[in-house]
């Protein structure tokens, strides 16, 4: 926990990459992030405080956006 309240848990991989990560943060929310073995590859979800406009969002391999909850559209 830092001294700002945020709390943060992380998971590596047996070769010591950042893999899964559970957080709080006070300005922000809370949320869960994942990675792949490439780092481009992602998949997260963020609930802002007061469950207002929740996102969810992943990457593929090459890095881009293959979905995007609510849209940007």
């Amino acid at each position: 926990m830092s001294d700002d309240g945020s709390m943060l848990v992380g998971i590596d991989d047996e070769r010591g990459h950042e893999r899964a990560h559970l957080y709080y943060l006070p300005k922000r929310g809370s949320g869960v992030a994942l990675t792949g073995e490439n780092v481009t590859q992602s998949a997260s979800l963020l609930i802002p405080n007061g469950g207002v406009n929740p996102s969810l969002s992943m990457t593929d391999t090459a890095g881009k956006v293959i979905l995007q909850l609510p849209s940007n559209k």
